[in-house]
């Protein structure tokens, strides 16, 4: 069998094992993808390199030429409440890329921060790996706020010229808050 094709096998099987893994899947927040790019194409964003690469998956980092920046927001509707904020960068060196974020979600009654850095490595030539840490904070008017550390976890594959396989784990520990809040943090894939 062809080394190639082992990847992708292994890569595949990988990613429905982690799927498998999640709890639930959200669309909003401070869990939707990052950047134009993202949502022209439907909301993904683990296989785009650009530079919200760190946020949507680090381990697209690893595939990136230069150094990078960049400016972020929306408010869907033209409603308050779906207003996102996002100011994203990288630095690239010989071994690994590095990468660092904030991400902002919400209005003055419920917002959500994302405070994040991350690493993306090469590890052969069309593979790579990524992780990071995160800090997420959530603010309830009623209840106060609460924030808490969770790691990100990526995984990209460039199968050929026109066909990548990633995936991207928010939360794989399904860590929570100390104290209850309505919701835990979500785990998504």
């Amino acid at each position: 069998m062809c080394k190639r094709n082992l990847h992708s096998i292994c890569l595949i099987l990988l990613c429905i094992r982690l799927f498998m893994l999640s709890k639930s899947l959200m669309a909003q927040g401070i869990s939707g993808p990052v950047g134009a790019e993202s949502w022209i194409t439907g909301g993904t964003s683990v296989s785009q390199i650009n530079a919200w690469s760190g946020m949507n998956n680090p381990a697209t980092l690893a595939f990136q030429k230069t150094h990078n920046l960049g400016l972020y927001a929306e408010q869907r509707f033209m409603m308050n409440e779906q207003r996102v904020a996002n100011v994203s960068g990288h630095y690239k060196s010989r071994w690994i890329t590095a990468g660092a974020h904030i991400h902002q979600y919400g209005y003055a009654l419920f917002n959500q921060q994302r405070l994040g850095v991350t690493f993306g490595r090469l590890l052969t030539e069309d593979f790579s790996l990524g992780a990071g840490i995160e800090y997420v904070v959530t603010n309830i008017s009623e209840y106060g706020n609460e924030g808490a550390a969770v790691a990100t976890l990526g995984a990209y594959y460039k199968a050929s010229e026109h066909l990548s396989l990633g995936i991207y784990v928010f939360n794989p520990t399904r860590r929570r808050y100390a104290m209850e809040l309505s919701d835990p943090i979500p785990t998504f894939a």
